[in-house]
């Protein structure tokens, strides 16, 4: 997203045109006259390191949970030998002669454990196989410009490559600058772009469950022109968008309003940086 805050301050002359009216045309003095040739001074700006999302491994086991499905072998006995088992919205599972289990945010070999002693009261020396069928407590959710965007489930710890890699990538004309990546209702601080394209591992972080990743489209995109225009508002951006042009559509500036001198570009590059 861009924005261009445009305050102008001119001074003005009056001219008459082919058909005899009147119009004011503005007119810069040698105090507010600008160079063009020269570089544009730009200032940096970004979150401090205590801003940024620390990247902190996270439990490399799969922790069970409501809506997973389990697949049990209990002993090799008929009828125990093949079970599949869905979580419930209390974090228990249906079995055979104990009737159920607690199982959420264990892992499979906490669960294993507890149904060998829990049906070494009925069997001798039990066996038990647990395995996860359907993973389904973990959702991520890919919105935008991806080219298998949808609800991706975590099947473990996953980072953000491989999240972006579960949804099959990025199409060309996702905007990489305007990626975010939602947190319980928070934007979470992580610069997509310097990931990608410079290779900046300390973006890659951990993904969480529930994780809204939304990458815009180029056609998503607008640019703000405020201040001292006949037309502030906003506009839609384009490749090929310019200053003049994102002036020219808000009607031009305000001659008897505009302050030249103090005319802003604000620039979002990405969650954590930008530019005045």
């Amino acid at each position: 997203m861009f924005a261009f805050a445009v305050l102008f301050g001119c001074s003005t002359a009056e001219i008459t045109d082919n058909q005899g009216e009147q119009h004011n045309e503005a007119a810069l003095d040698e105090n507010t006259r600008v160079d063009f040739s020269a570089e544009v001074a730009r200032e940096s700006v970004s979150l401090d390191s205590s801003q940024v999302e620390k990247i902190t491994v996270p439990n490399m086991d799969y922790l069970v949970n409501t809506g997973d499905v389990l697949l049990l072998n209990i002993n090799g006995e008929p009828g125990f030998e093949a079970m599949n088992v869905r979580v419930d919205a209390e974090g228990y599972i249906q079995l055979p002669i104990i009737e159920s289990a607690q199982v959420s945010g264990k892992s499979l070999r906490s669960i294993q454990d507890k149904l060998k002693r829990i049906y070494s009261k009925d069997f001798k020396s039990p066996w038990v196989l647990v395995s996860i069928s359907e993973y389904r407590s973990q959702p991520l959710y890919f919105l935008g410009e991806f080219n298998s965007p949808g609800v991706i489930y975590m099947q473990g710890p996953t980072n953000l490559l491989q999240g972006l890699g579960l949804a099959g990538g990025m199409t060309p004309e996702s905007y990489l600058s305007g990626a975010r990546l939602l947190r319980d209702e928070k934007i979470v601080p992580v610069d997509v772009k310097s990931l990608l394209r410079d290779g900046v591992m300390a973006q890659n972080i951990w993904l969480q469950p529930k994780d809204v990743f939304y990458v815009p489209g180029y056609q998503d995109l607008n640019v703000y022109v405020l201040g001292a225009v006949n037309l502030p508002g906003a506009q839609s951006y384009r490749e090929t968008t310019t200053l003049l042009s994102a002036l020219a559509q808000s009607e031009g500036v305000r001659t008897s309003r505009g302050l030249l001198s103090d005319t802003r570009i604000i620039r979002t590059n990405s969650a954590i940086a930008g530019e005045l």
